[in-house]
Order: C-alpha cells, then structure tokens, then sequence
C-alpha cells in the first residue's frame, strides 16, 4: 500500500468521525473505555508500580519498532 492510499484513508477516517459530529460533548467516559483500561491510568496516576511496569513495557515494545522497515514496506 502507498503512502497516498494511507493518508487518503486516515483523512477519511477523521472526517467521519469528527465532521458533522453535532452531540454535546459531555466529558464522560464510561461508554469509551474499558474498566482494565481506567484501572492502568489510575495507577499510573496513583504511581503505583504494576502500572509503571505495564508502561514500561509498552515503552519498550514500542520503541522495537522498526519504523524505517515498515515505510520501506509501505511504498513497495
């Protein structure tokens, strides 16, 4: 897949979603995450460490990314 079918897709996508969108954005949370997710933003807002380690290896999982690679995919 090309770079242009990418990003013709990514504008898409944020169009649909944020275009014509006319609800009233009341700040709540309870439909748009789940209760495991709201339990590791807390620790890591508490600092407790289960959830520093849980980032910690989120961080590393990330950063074994080869982006180079994957654009040189992306444009084959």
């Amino acid at each position: 897949m090309k770079r242009e079918d990418i990003k013709a897709m990514v504008d898409e996508s944020f169009n649909k979603v944020f275009s014509g969108n006319t609800r009233l954005n009341e700040g709540k949370i309870e439909n748009h995450s789940s209760d495991e997710l709201k339990k590791y933003y807390r620790g890591l807002r508490n600092n407790e460490e289960w959830a520093k380690e849980k980032q910690k290896e989120k961080f590393d999982a990330i950063s074994k990314i080869d982006i180079e690679k994957t654009l040189k995919n992306i444009d084959e």
